[in-house]
């Protein structure tokens, strides 16, 4: 493949903290990561909101807020209905840089990002899409490159019914899997003619939701080391076949806590007399009943009932202010019983998360996890606290966002990350919603991005 031209890689690593990372560097234990933050600087970055993967990814690959790519969970429901959908690649009202790239004619290889099913490739790039992809045949574009993937074993997830109690078997997955994301990665790094490589590993989310909290068992213990060492060997592998004007970032979708319990909204919306069912034993946002002016979606979305919207929707516009202070304020109260503390993060409203035209189609109020509680959106929990076979939940803050280069700001924002790979590549980012990182090897002095960039203070 040729390199005469600029060219940029995102290595994504699914809920990894930064802090984390920064824990294994001084421990020695990712020794091509600390040489990589010797010619670059790990930036602290915040999720999405709300902090979950779909969301994330896609205002990492676009550019912009949920208030404009449209995607705010991996469940929606049906517009007039209470029926839940799930959002896709065409679910995207914004599309990602590298449909933005093909466009100018460069050409890109996009592996394991969430959300990118069914996988659709421009011309002369290969996307190979992530979770959720039910089926494998639609998760690889073009169809040519189909046989190779299946050769090598390539799954979109984990196995669904691997038994996450077996440490051998829950090892040898993980592992066997990064090791089969890390030969397709090299089979198209060689194969495609790409200016951006857009890669995910997700076995790291799936260790931390399992076992996060056990950390200190020497099997897990075990276990972290190897897939940690494996993911360092490659970003070593990647950096060293990056020219001093390719552009590397090393992201993560959001951070990662151990779980004390699971917070049931609309639980507590129901106990609160905000949510009515009908039956004693509801099982989903089927069963609403009349008189219901909010209810609450996964993660910790919560949308006011509103007529006309719904087909029981009973809020009408005078009334939204007073219902959603009224929400706010019993939230803000709510406390665990069991460790009497408070139980949540911020409750957003919808003008302080989002922006845009899609942003009528968000929740009305995220409420982001607190220390130890993440907020669910199922309804028949029976409680508004329980406990559940995981002991990790994401966190809003300390994702990762490492870059390569000099001059580089104190903090990153997801939306700087589409953005900053664009304007390294030629495009125009100045419409979307990030700011361009100072990169190295473009116009605009040292390490800079020929753009405005912004204020490495």
């Amino acid at each position: 493949m040729g390199t005469g031209r600029r060219r940029a890689v995102v290595i994504g690593l699914d809920g990894v903290p930064a802090s984390y990372l920064r824990e294994r560097v001084a421990a020695g234990t990712m020794p091509a990561l600390a040489e990589l933050l010797g010619a670059g600087r790990l930036l602290a970055m915040d999720s999405s909101v709300p902090p979950v993967s779909g969301v994330a990814w896609a205002s990492l690959s676009t550019g912009v807020n949920p208030g404009r790519h449209g995607v705010y969970g991996f469940t929606e429901l049906r517009p007039g209905t209470y029926d839940l959908r799930f959002p896709n690649a065409t679910s995207l009202l914004v599309p990602p840089v590298w449909e933005r790239l093909a466009d100018d004619g460069l050409h890109s290889v996009v592996l394991n990002v969430p959300g990118t099913y069914p996988a659709r490739a421009p011309a002369g790039s290969l996307l190979v899409s992530g979770f959720v992809s039910p089926r494998l045949t639609r998760s690889v574009s073009p169809p040519g490159w189909f046989p190779r993937v299946d050769e090598l074993g390539y799954r979109t997830d984990v196995d669904a019914d691997l038994d996450w109690n077996d440490p051998k078997a829950v090892a040898a997955e993980l592992l066997d899997l990064t090791e089969v994301r890390r030969r397709l990665w090299w089979a198209a790094w060689e194969q495609v003619d790409w200016s951006l490589f857009w890669g995910v590993f997700t076995e790291t989310d799936r260790l931390h939701h399992f076992h996060w909290g056990r950390r200190g068992e020497p099997w897990l213990d075990e276990l972290l080391d190897d897939l940690y060492r494996a993911i360092d060997a490659h970003l070593g592998d990647v950096a060293a076949r990056l020219g001093d004007d390719d552009a590397l970032f090393v992201v993560s979708d959001h951070g990662f806590a151990p779980i004390r319990a699971e917070v049931h909204l609309n639980h507590w919306l129901a106990e609160a007399g905000f949510l009515h069912f009908e039956g004693d034993h509801p099982t989903s946002l089927a069963d609403i009943g009349p008189g219901t002016v909010a209810f609450a979606l996964d993660p910790g979305r919560i949308y006011l009932h509103r007529r006309g919207r719904y087909p029981l929707g009973a809020v009408a516009p005078p009334d939204e202010a007073k219902v959603l202070a009224d929400i706010v304020a019993g939230l803000v109260g709510l406390t665990d019983p069991d460790h009497d503390e408070p139980a949540l993060g911020p409750v957003l409203a919808a003008s302080d998360a989002f922006s845009g035209p899609a942003s009528s189609d968000g929740p009305d109020l995220t409420v982001l996890p607190g220390p130890g509680y993440d907020p669910k959106g199922m309804v028949g929990a029976g409680r508004v606290f329980t406990r559940s076979n995981l002991t990790g939940m994401h966190s809003y803050d300390d994702a990762v966002c490492y870059v390569r280069g000099s001059g580089l700001p104190a903090r990153c924002r997801l939306e700087d990350v589409g953005v900053s790979v664009l304007a390294h590549l030629g495009g125009d980012p100045s419409h979307l919603d990030g700011e361009p990182i100072l990169l190295p090897g473009a116009s605009g002095g040292p390490g800079g991005s020929g753009g405005p960039g912004r204020d490495p203070s």
